[in-house]
């Protein structure tokens, strides 16, 4: 009965966030399928959110040119923030194993075109190859899922 107490009180220690497998890992977004133009791509960051550490965000670390160069410029977005450095991805929340859900993601390539900030649902599953499937959600319906790929 002592090896069970111990058990469970060592489940509730560990926080749920922290086992995330996502956090600590850098993703490019590689290139849009959209889209039939070379485009620039992101590595994002996913960490414990600063504000609610029970979640985990996004972050955007750089911007990736077609030529494999970092673009030094700041990319300022419709509200006056800098892409570079903010979160790009905030709320998910692990599901279950490799699954997250309850995420929101900004579209920036969006905002910059329509002058204004553009947010959607999102989510992530990881796969075995290392990868991960983001998706881009409006209410239940996830029309735009892209690869994602870990970053050098």
């Amino acid at each position: 009965m002592k090896w069970l107490n111990v058990f469970l009180l060592a489940i509730l220690l560990v926080p749920s966030a922290a086992s995330a497998e996502i956090a600590g890992k850098t993703f490019n977004t590689g290139e849009s399928e959209e889209v039939d133009t070379v485009a620039n791509t992101l590595n994002i960051f996913f960490e414990n959110c600063d504000f609610d550490e029970s979640k985990i965000c996004g972050r955007v670390m750089e911007i990736v040119l077609p030529d494999g160069s970092i673009l030094e410029e700041d990319s300022v977005m419709p509200d006056g923030s800098v892409l570079q450095g903010s979160y790009m991805i905030t709320g998910l929340v692990e599901e279950s194993e490799g699954s997250y859900r309850k995420g929101q993601i900004l579209a920036p390539d969006e905002a910059l075109r329509d002058g204004k900030m553009k947010y959607y649902g999102f989510r992530v599953d990881e796969n075995a190859d290392g990868t991960i499937t983001a998706a881009g959600c409006i209410l239940t319906i996830c029309p735009r899922k892209m690869i994602w790929s870990p970053a050098n």
